[in-house]
């Protein structure tokens, strides 16, 4: 179903509406609902200043124009393992009824050249990664190429830690999957995991739980973006962040990238 009913306030953020995304501030000033909405739009310290977006939108963003999202995998993950990935990809991009087309691109060789470049000692800088796929040549339009966001399944642990199973970021359209041989049965997890990072991938750079509570919304008893990844159900509260990010995105770029 999309939702439709979101209202933003026209007014200006204030100071205080910032105080929220503190990474230091381990307990976040409770706000209202209203100010939520505004932190996530055009002027709000969640859409700019998590985001990477200037006054004039560049040059972080640019892959939401080509409106595309192509999913990869190393040989040695399991094909399975990218058709549980792009699953979850299609629903959380279906559920905010963005125009984006989810496209399985299966093992592509141009990409192995990138991930070898960004390993070392077999463990995969994520960081460095998402850089050189932010800036490959089938992303620059003056060379033939598409803007397009980047979702890559790798065996290889992450730098990040090897606790974590994905690493994503909005600003360079990068999103990396850790599978390494002993993740690579569990497809329903995967599906939970794959679309917790589209979330970030779509905008929601934040976990759930330690945004804190914002007056206006219920609590809930999980949600998509708590970091344990436990369910697939993305609660209200997150759920206007990212539409009110991409009404912003719209408002910025001109386009249109919700359904009507």
């Amino acid at each position: 179903m999309v939702r439709n009913d979101i209202r933003i306030s026209s007014r200006e953020p204030l100071a205080q509406d910032f105080k929220i995304i503190s990474y230091e501030q381990k307990a976040p000033i409770p706000i209202d609902r209203d100010k939520w909405l505004r932190l996530w739009s055009p002027g709000g310290a969640y859409f700019n200043n998590n985001h990477g977006f200037s006054s004039d939108y560049q040059p972080y963003g640019e892959w939401v124009n080509g409106k595309e999202i192509r999913v990869f995998r190393e040989p040695s993950v399991a094909r399975p393992c990218l058709e549980a990935t792009v699953e979850g990809l299609c629903e959380m991009v279906d559920e905010l009824g963005l125009k984006l087309d989810v496209l399985d691109y299966d093992i592509e060789a141009s990409v192995q050249p990138m991930i070898d470049a960004s390993t070392e000692y077999g463990v995969l800088d994520g960081e460095q990664l998402s850089r050189r796929l932010f800036a490959e040549s089938y992303r620059d339009t003056n060379k033939g190429g598409k803007q397009h966001a980047d979702v890559l399944l790798t065996s290889k642990p992450l730098r990040l830690g090897d606790e974590n199973w994905g690493e994503t970021r909005f600003n360079t359209g990068a999103m990396i999957m850790s599978l390494p041989q002993g993740r690579q049965g569990s497809y329903d997890f995967i599906g939970n995991v794959a679309k917790h990072e589209a979330a970030h991938l779509l905008g929601f750079q934040e976990h759930h739980a330690r945004v804190g509570n914002v007056i206006g919304y219920a609590e809930p008893e999980d949600c998509l973006t708590n970091w344990q990844c436990s369910t697939r159900d993305i609660c209200e509260r997150d759920e206007d962040a990212l539409l009110a990010f991409w009404l912003g995105i719209e408002q910025k770029t001109g386009q249109q990238y919700l359904k009507r």
